[in-house]
């Protein structure tokens, strides 16, 4: 058999696509309520077998661990930074969709709302309130946090999968779902690195907003300070990290049945793969930068709904992307006698194999 090989971020996104191919009342606040499952999305289950449902929840929630990589890699190895709470603060739910063309989560509310089961940013850290937050707020700070995605339900190995009739995918665990961001594909999980008192040291006395965060050091232009803040500073972390799920760049709205309000749609108006033609994904990534800087002129420049797939493992090429619908995956050309039913490590296949 041939040996081919993709690259990381090309073995995660066929790997999402053979998963996809296999496969509003607010919650109340107690963990009975709001634990794994209870969610408006499982309206989006119906006529779905059990593969094709646990690919479409791989598809929206999977992070594989990436709020690490946003986190920490990303700004080291890009030197642009992100201000999460810039994009998805609660106090700004309404202006999201209009500002970075995201989706709102229909599951989740803002603080104080009616019906809410937060009733202050301070119970959030300024974000939305979402459905299993109840446990995670408990978890901000330390390590005692179990993912929603422990309890994932597989789908059904498939006749005459080539593993084998033995399961041997590795824990649903490190499927990594956390809780919604307040924004459909956004992610976001407790930090185990959080520190109160230094939050609160640094932001007024506040844990609910990053003004003084993502504030300049300086006010005076002629002070390199004033192009950044404490958001490159490691000694200070906040309470959530952000992961990014495939769904990201591909939620958005049914052609057939938008919502009446963007800012608030529903779960009827939603669809997974049709592409998020709205998305300001590279201004997203840059979000942590004067508009000013090089950086943001370098990094920020693809056109709302595409993206530069090669932007972060940069070939040094600016080439963003449309970020296409996923359709018609099984009539789609593939090459003549070639089958790809596995991966192998390069290790694994015999010298000068193609």
């Amino acid at each position: 058999m041939e040996c081919r090989f993709l690259s990381g971020w090309g073995r995660f996104f066929v790997g999402s696509l053979l998963l996809l191919a296999a496969g509003s009342a607010y919650a109340a606040a107690s963990d009975s309520v709001t634990a794994y499952g209870a969610s408006g999305y499982h309206t989006l289950d119906a006529g779905l077998n059990a593969s094709q449902r646990a690919g479409q929840e791989i598809w929206y929630k999977a992070t594989a661990g990436n709020d690490r990589f946003h986190t920490y890699v990303f700004q080291q190895r890009i030197g642009v930074l992100i201000d999460w709470y810039r994009i998805l603060n609660g106090r700004e739910r309404d202006d999201r969709f209009a500002a970075w063309g995201l989706i709102n989560d229909p599951d989740c509310c803002q603080p104080g709302s009616a019906g809410c089961p937060a009733q202050s940013y301070d119970e959030t850290y300024g974000f939305d309130w979402c459905p299993g937050d109840d446990a995670l707020l408990r978890s901000v700070g330390k390590s005692d946090y179990r993912d929603p995605a422990c309890d994932f339900t597989e789908g059904p190995t498939a006749p005459g999968d080539p593993h084998g009739g033995s399961d041997q995918r590795q824990s649903a665990c490190d499927l990594k779902f956390g809780t919604s961001s307040g924004v459909l594909g956004l992610r976001k999980f407790p930090n185990p690195r959080f520190d109160a008192g230094r939050w609160r040291e640094v932001n007024g006395g506040r844990v609910d907003t990053w003004e003084g965060y993502n504030r300049p050091l300086s006010s005076d232009p002629d002070n390199s300070d004033s192009r950044v803040s404490h958001l490159r500073d490691g000694s200070i972390e906040p309470p959530f990290r952000f992961g990014m799920a495939c769904g990201a760049c591909h939620i958005a709205f049914d052609p057939l049945n938008p919502p009446e309000d963007p800012a608030h749609p529903q779960w009827e108006n939603i669809k997974g793969v049709i592409g998020n033609q709205y998305a300001r994904l590279s201004e997203v990534m840059a979000s942590g930068m004067p508009a000013s800087s090089l950086e943001w002129q370098v990094f920020a420049h693809a056109r709302p709904g595409s993206t530069d797939t090669s932007a972060v493992p940069t070939d040094q090429i600016n080439n963003p992307g449309t970020q296409n619908t996923l359709i018609n995956i099984g009539r789609r050309p593939v090459f003549e006698n070639e089958k790809v039913d596995r991966w192998r490590k390069v290790s694994a296949c015999p010298e000068a194999a193609d």
